[in-house]
């Protein structure tokens, strides 16, 4: 993204909507700051390139909590 990087997004996306649910998907996710991340909102980091059954685990997992927290 050109003017902002995935947590900055996320964070922007969690004062609009709190309960949205995020999954960082990143190829660049060295050094990413766990409490920082934590509160952007994002439950799930994926690294580049992505395993089908990790993004299947993760989108299952995210979207269970959301339904649990409905």
């Amino acid at each position: 993204m050109p003017r902002m990087t995935g947590v900055q997004l996320a964070q922007a996306l969690q004062a609009v909507r709190a309960d949205l649910p995020v999954i960082l998907y990143s190829g660049n996710g060295e050094g990413l700051d766990q409490p920082a991340l934590k509160a952007a909102g994002i439950g799930t980091v994926l690294r580049k390139p992505v395993d089908p059954n990790a993004l299947e685990a993760a989108l299952a997992t995210v979207l269970a909590a959301s339904r649990a927290r409905s």
